[in-house]
């Protein structure tokens, strides 16, 4: 089981993480009504740029917020007293793990069953 000051150093950077991703959000979504606020669009390639950019950005706020979840989700269980174990088998996630993807819910173990049930299913977003 993580220390406490491991633990208080991982709930650091996952606030970091998580400030860090809502400034790009905003910013990205800021980017994104900047595109359709011009009043003279263009011509049709104009458009079309402005769609694929639209297109690109709003992927990567997808991405984002997902992982802002993952993330909201860890200090959650940091504040419930269950961080850093396996949500599968209940065993202790090692600190290495942790270290790496401090929103982490399965140990390596766990984590690549869950990846090879889910790669048959075709669906793999948890962490």
């Amino acid at each position: 089981m993580p220390t406490q000051a491991q633990i208080e150093s991982l709930l650091e950077s996952l606030l970091e993480q998580k400030a860090a991703l809502i400034r790009s959000i905003e910013d990205k979504t800021q980017q994104i009504n900047n595109l359709y606020a011009d009043e003279n669009p263009g011509d049709e390639s104009d458009r079309i740029e402005a769609r694929s950019v639209d297109f690109k950005e709003t992927t990567i706020i997808t991405s984002q917020q997902d992982r802002l979840l993952q993330i909201n989700d860890a200090i959650e269980r940091i504040n419930n007293k269950t961080y850093g174990i396996c949500e599968m088998c209940d065993e202790t996630i090692p600190i290495a793990r942790l270290k790496a993807k401090p929103f982490a819910k399965y140990c390596i173990n766990c984590r690549q069953h869950y990846e090879n049930q889910n790669t048959q299913q075709g669906s793999q977003n948890e962490y």
